[in-house]
Protein backbone atom coordinates (compact mmCIF):
# COMPACT_ATOMS: atom_id res chain seq x y z
CA UNK A 1 0.00 0.00 0.00
CA UNK A 2 3.38 2.50 0.48
CA UNK A 3 3.51 2.90 -3.11
CA UNK A 4 4.77 6.37 -2.54
CA UNK A 5 7.70 5.22 -0.14
CA UNK A 6 9.42 3.34 -3.42
CA UNK A 7 8.73 6.31 -5.54
CA UNK A 8 10.40 8.85 -3.61
CA UNK A 9 6.95 10.52 -3.05
CA UNK A 10 5.30 11.52 0.35
CA UNK A 11 3.46 9.07 2.47
CA UNK A 12 -0.33 8.74 2.41
CA UNK A 13 -1.63 11.10 5.05
CA UNK A 14 1.71 13.36 4.65
CA UNK A 15 0.17 17.34 4.59
CA UNK A 16 1.57 19.07 1.75
CA UNK A 17 1.42 22.88 1.22
CA UNK A 18 1.65 25.09 -2.20
CA UNK A 19 1.52 28.59 -2.59
CA UNK A 20 -1.35 29.86 -3.62
CA UNK A 21 -1.94 32.67 -6.74
CA UNK A 22 -2.35 34.88 -4.25
CA UNK A 23 0.79 36.55 -1.86
CA UNK A 24 1.32 34.77 1.14
CA UNK A 25 -1.20 32.07 1.45
CA UNK A 26 -0.33 28.88 0.85
CA UNK A 27 -3.09 26.05 -0.40
CA UNK A 28 -3.10 22.56 2.10
CA UNK A 29 -4.03 19.03 1.12
CA UNK A 30 -3.24 15.68 2.64
CA UNK A 31 -1.63 12.80 0.42
CA UNK A 32 -3.84 10.18 -0.54
CA UNK A 33 -3.90 6.69 -2.05
CA UNK A 34 -2.02 6.04 -5.58
CA UNK A 35 -4.97 5.70 -8.42
CA UNK A 36 -5.27 2.32 -8.55
CA UNK A 37 -4.84 2.01 -12.01
CA UNK A 38 -2.17 3.95 -12.93
CA UNK A 39 -0.48 4.81 -9.89
CA UNK A 40 -0.36 8.42 -10.12
CA UNK A 41 -0.56 10.54 -6.58
CA UNK A 42 -4.01 11.70 -5.28
CA UNK A 43 -4.82 14.06 -2.89
CA UNK A 44 -7.50 15.47 -0.70
CA UNK A 45 -8.72 18.61 -0.70
CA UNK A 46 -10.97 21.75 0.27
CA UNK A 47 -10.83 24.51 -3.07
CA UNK A 48 -12.26 27.96 -2.75
CA UNK A 49 -16.07 27.72 -3.83
CA UNK A 50 -15.97 23.72 -4.06
CA UNK A 51 -16.25 20.79 -1.82
CA UNK A 52 -13.35 18.78 0.15
CA UNK A 53 -12.62 16.05 -2.67
CA UNK A 54 -9.84 13.68 -4.14
CA UNK A 55 -7.94 14.58 -6.90
CA UNK A 56 -4.71 14.18 -8.66
CA UNK A 57 -1.94 15.65 -7.39
CA UNK A 58 -1.00 17.53 -10.25
CA UNK A 59 -4.95 19.64 -9.85
CA UNK A 60 -3.80 20.18 -6.26
CA UNK A 61 -0.20 21.76 -6.59
CA UNK A 62 -0.86 22.80 -10.37
CA UNK A 63 2.48 22.34 -11.25
CA UNK A 64 3.98 24.63 -8.55
CA UNK A 65 6.33 23.61 -5.98
CA UNK A 66 5.03 22.02 -2.60
CA UNK A 67 6.60 21.80 0.92
CA UNK A 68 6.21 18.96 3.55
CA UNK A 69 4.38 20.19 6.60
CA UNK A 70 4.11 17.20 7.95
CA UNK A 71 4.31 13.50 7.59
CA UNK A 72 2.98 10.49 9.47
CA UNK A 73 5.61 8.73 11.77
CA UNK A 74 3.73 5.16 11.05
CA UNK A 75 1.51 3.82 8.53
CA UNK A 76 -1.03 3.84 11.45
CA UNK A 77 -0.71 7.47 11.82
CA UNK A 78 -1.05 7.85 8.36
CA UNK A 79 -4.28 6.03 7.82
CA UNK A 80 -5.69 7.46 10.86
CA UNK A 81 -4.99 10.95 8.92
CA UNK A 82 -6.47 10.02 6.22
CA UNK A 83 -9.63 8.33 7.47
CA UNK A 84 -10.22 11.61 9.09
CA UNK A 85 -9.61 13.52 6.07
CA UNK A 86 -12.47 11.24 3.97
CA UNK A 87 -15.21 12.61 6.79
CA UNK A 88 -14.53 15.72 4.62
CA UNK A 89 -15.13 14.29 1.67
CA UNK A 90 -18.06 16.35 -0.41
CA UNK A 91 -18.02 19.23 2.71
CA UNK A 92 -18.11 22.79 1.24
CA UNK A 93 -15.03 24.68 1.27
CA UNK A 94 -15.50 28.06 3.43
CA UNK A 95 -12.76 30.49 4.19
CA UNK A 96 -14.14 31.02 7.93
CA UNK A 97 -14.94 27.71 8.99
CA UNK A 98 -13.50 24.93 7.05
CA UNK A 99 -11.18 26.49 4.47
CA UNK A 100 -8.31 23.88 3.13
CA UNK A 101 -5.85 24.25 6.02
CA UNK A 102 -8.58 24.11 8.75
CA UNK A 103 -9.56 20.45 7.47
CA UNK A 104 -5.97 19.36 7.69
CA UNK A 105 -5.87 20.71 10.79
CA UNK A 106 -8.86 18.74 12.28
CA UNK A 107 -7.92 15.61 10.79
CA UNK A 108 -4.31 16.01 12.61
CA UNK A 109 -5.39 17.89 15.64
CA UNK A 110 -9.09 17.81 16.17
CA UNK A 111 -9.09 21.54 15.69
CA UNK A 112 -9.82 23.25 13.04
CA UNK A 113 -7.71 25.87 12.84
CA UNK A 114 -5.70 27.96 10.27
CA UNK A 115 -2.81 29.78 11.28
CA UNK A 116 -3.57 32.02 8.03
CA UNK A 117 -6.65 33.05 8.74
CA UNK A 118 -5.66 34.14 12.69
CA UNK A 119 -3.00 36.57 10.83
CA UNK A 120 -5.57 37.53 8.25
CA UNK A 121 -7.81 38.83 11.48
CA UNK A 122 -5.04 40.07 13.32
CA UNK A 123 -4.03 42.18 10.46
CA UNK A 124 -7.35 43.74 9.53
CA UNK A 125 -7.82 44.31 12.88
CA UNK A 126 -4.72 46.41 12.84
CA UNK A 127 -5.25 47.74 9.89
CA UNK A 128 -8.87 49.23 11.54
CA UNK A 129 -7.05 50.68 14.53
CA UNK A 130 -4.87 52.53 12.48
CA UNK A 131 -7.33 53.89 10.08
CA UNK A 132 -9.70 54.81 13.25
CA UNK A 133 -6.67 56.29 14.89
CA UNK A 134 -5.56 58.27 11.92
CA UNK A 135 -9.26 59.53 11.47
CA UNK A 136 -9.21 61.13 14.89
Amino acid sequence: MYMYLDAGLPKPGSVLRVRSTIPVIEHWGMCYWPDPITGQPRMIHGMKNDIFRITPRSEFDRGQPSSLAWVPQTPDQGRHALARMELLLGMRWDLLSLNCEQGVMWALTDRPISSQLNSGIVVAGLALLVGIALNN
